[in-house]
């Protein structure tokens, strides 16, 4: 969060969903200190320590891919450094855009972990958590979106359910959103990093600033004295 500017433009998360999409329930039992709130407070590498212990994994070697380019490169040389506190030996790669996805997306050359960043198509749960159900997973495809590979029937039932329900009772179907959130947090196919937050600077001359969190600034909607 620091490498991406601070508070101001980034907040921590520990699920698929983010704030303002209908299911976001917040949530994070990976914390130090968890609670009802479902912030995420300070790193518990205790516990982490004691999971990859009982993982049997301490010393394996684990390929990490990134982006090249900035801040990303840095954020992700960040978890490199987190992984190698916790035991493991990180190969680091940064290969550049036309390797990156063909090999992250592809189940035949994906490497160990990468950094996958998302971006709404559209204001609903749906958008992020299609991406996580058996029918989502492509294999040996560069157009595949489970780039966790991740299938799980329980997760399936509830985004089914959600669909099911959102025409006709949109507060029930928010709740069976927010369960195959909390589920995918729970068997963790990601390890949501953050949410980015969009600053816009406007002059004293600006008038009727509407934001949209899909969209950003409604520029037709600005007037300028």
């Amino acid at each position: 969060m620091r490498l991406q500017g601070g508070p101001t433009v980034a907040a921590p998360t520990c699920q698929v969903l983010p704030p303002l999409i209908p299911g976001y329930s917040p949530t994070c039992p990976y914390t130090l200190h968890p609670n009802e709130s479902g912030a995420w407070t300070a790193p518990d590498l205790a516990k982490a320590r004691a999971l990859v212990a009982a993982s049997g994994t301490r010393g394996m070697r684990v390929e990490l891919w990134s982006y090249q380019f900035q801040p990303y490169q840095a954020e992700m040389r960040s978890v490199a450094s987190a992984l190698r506190k916790l035991g493991y030996r990180v190969d680091f790669r940064t290969p550049g855009d036309p390797i990156y996805y063909p090999t992250v997306d592809n189940s035949a050359k994906t490497p160990q972990a990468g950094l996958l960043s998302w971006i709404a198509d559209f204001p609903a749960a749906a958008d992020f958590l299609q991406q996580l159900t058996c029918g989502a997973f492509e294999p040996r495809s560069f157009g595949n979106e489970n780039v966790a590979e991740f299938c799980d029937p329980k997760t399936d039932a509830l985004i089914a359910r959600a669909e099911r329900l959102e025409p006709t009772d949109p507060q029930a179907a928010a709740a069976a959103w927010a369960a195959a959130d909390r589920r995918a947090v729970e068997l963790a196919p990601y390890a949501p990093m953050y949410v980015q937050r969009y600053v816009d600077l406007v002059s004293r001359r600006v008038g009727n600033y509407e934001f949209s969190p899909q969209s950003g600034t409604l520029v037709d909607q600005l007037w300028v004295r």
